[in-house]
């Protein structure tokens, strides 16, 4: 049974990073990221919103992976990534009644980039036949994309936006490798050791830096770029990941220099999320080959491994408020 768990485990969390992967590639398209394309980049496409939940016209939710925009192509495109064999006939149904005036007033699209719109199916290219069959049983038929680690081509379908269909039958070559991965470089299932190996570096360069508190709003915006991006359920989560790593890091090993705040404070502070630094080494060493810089790295890396090895056992009166 634990080994089938595990496997169980193995095969979504590949498909999770995978779908993230797919979801930095989009991103990095539209960034004109120097690893990749510039095609979308000259159609005047940018990121609107990721993991935005909207009703359609019926009342019913949709969730797009990712949806960008165009002003000057004056189109909008919402995203939904397929790393399995099959497609969810609910959800396509569901898609298929997105109206214009539901994404202009519910996903707040501007009326400039809707003279056209479409939902695009993204999906790799070794599940495309059992994709294609999915698609072929349904009366909805947006544009699908297949990509195969190397070159995303339209498969089936057309866009509205004419140029779209030029550029994706002629293909975008991808190399799945150079794609970045920083621009949201963690999904709601990425180990709390993944995010520590990110977040600790930042609370490090505070100290660095001579601040006096670590902030938890410009921790999360520096920690993933496409903050301001993403919905404000995702926020949400991501805000409490990093809430209970740095409180966990202030009651272990940087306990010596980490203050996590008390209630008292956090009424001071109308509910603003921040540390106070009561210990701070590298004020008289400020630089990154100092014994203490070291030190704190040492200390970074302690941490870390006390994450890996899944022992976050806290004593009841220490747990964070």
């Amino acid at each position: 049974m634990m080994q089938k768990w595990k496997s169980l485990w193995g095969t979504m969390s590949e498909s999770l990073d995978t779908n993230l992967k797919l979801l930095n590639m989009v991103i990095g398209l539209c960034k004109g990221s120097a690893e990749l394309p510039k095609d979308l980049l000259k159609l005047g496409y940018i990121i609107h919103y990721i993991e935005y939940p909207f009703t359609n016209s019926s009342g019913e939710q949709v969730k797009p992976e990712i949806i960008i925009k165009s002003f000057h192509s004056k189109n909008t495109l919402l995203f939904e990534f397929k790393t399995g064999e099959s497609i969810d006939l609910n959800q396509l149904q569901r898609y298929s009644r997105v109206t214009l005036e539901d994404i202009k007033q519910r996903a707040w699209v501007e009326t400039q980039c809707l003279g056209t719109f479409d939902i695009v199916y993204l999906c790799l290219s070794d599940k495309l036949t059992e994709i294609v069959k999915g698609f072929k049983s349904s009366s909805f038929q947006p544009p699908l994309l297949s990509y195969d680690r190397s070159i995303m081509k339209l498969a089936l379908n057309n866009f509205k936006e004419e140029r779209l269909n030029v550029l994706f039958k002629k293909g975008i070559a991808v190399k799945f490798d150079l794609i970045p991965t920083d621009f949201v470089p963690f999904h709601q299932e990425s180990r709390d050791w993944e995010f520590a190996e990110a977040l600790i570096p930042i609370v490090i360069q505070c100290m660095l830096n001579n601040e006096s508190r670590i902030v938890l709003e410009s921790v999360c915006k520096e920690l993933i770029p496409q903050w301001n991006n993403l919905s404000h359920f995702e926020q949400s989560l991501y805000e409490n990941k990093i809430l209970d790593l740095i409180n966990l890091a202030s009651i272990h090993d940087f306990k010596d220099y980490l203050l996590r705040p008390s209630k008292e404070q956090h009424a001071k502070t109308r509910g603003k999320r921040e540390w106070e630094i009561i210990n701070n080494p590298l004020i008289t060493q400020p630089y990154k080959h100092s014994k203490v810089f070291l030190k704190l790295q040492n200390i970074q890396r302690n941490f870390i491994e006390f994450l890996k090895t899944g022992n976050k056992t806290i004593p009841q009166e220490e747990l964070p408020f």
